[in-house]
């Protein structure tokens, strides 16, 4: 990972309660307790990538409003389909397939494919990242409508990957 973005793995290790910090002991508990650590430092960030993205979304709305102060009207079907766009995206990142690590599950996931997965998703933080830069242009008028499709349409074919390479570990 080559992101400057922390990662919320060792944030989630570092903060473990004495529960977690006693299943770490018991044996056949380790196994899950380090997974299922994994899993949440996924969803977190999902999270995270779920807010930048809402923050965009903000952006374009500001961006709707000013063109309607301006009497504008001409690119407000783009914008709103660029705003509905966002919320599907964003919709997609919050209830996206997660692999679950519990202490008996029907597909074993190892330590290894749950981490693969992690970062895969830490790199849609600088995307997520790029994305929010964009409409904020926009709206400063810095930007063309253009550019949001486009961000967006790049975000969208990535995060698709994603869902298919999350679909190839489920089914391995």
């Amino acid at each position: 990972m080559t992101s400057n973005n922390p990662d919320i793995r060792k944030s989630i290790q570092d903060s473990r309660g004495l529960l977690k910090k006693i299943q770490l002991v018991i044996p056949g508990f380790r196994g899950y307790r380090e997974l299922d650590d994994i899993r949440v430092a996924d969803e977190l960030l999902r999270a995270q990538i779920s807010k930048i993205l809402s923050s965009a979304e903000q952006d374009l709305n500001q961006f709707r409003s000013q063109l309607v102060r301006k009497g504008e009207f001409s690119s407000l079907e783009g914008v709103a389909s660029a705003i509905s766009r966002l919320q599907q995206l964003r919709g997609k990142v919050m209830n996206a397939e997660q692999v679950y690590s519990g202490i008996s599950p029907a597909i074993r996931v190892g330590e290894e494919t749950l981490n693969k997965l992690y970062e895969y998703d830490f790199n849609f933080l600088d995307a997520a990242r790029k994305l929010e830069d964009v409409c904020n242009k926009t709206v400063n008028a810095q930007g063309g409508l253009e550019a949001v499709l486009s961000s967006i349409n790049t975000f969208t074919d990535a995060w698709q990957k994603r869902t298919e390479a999350v679909e190839g570990i489920l089914q391995k």
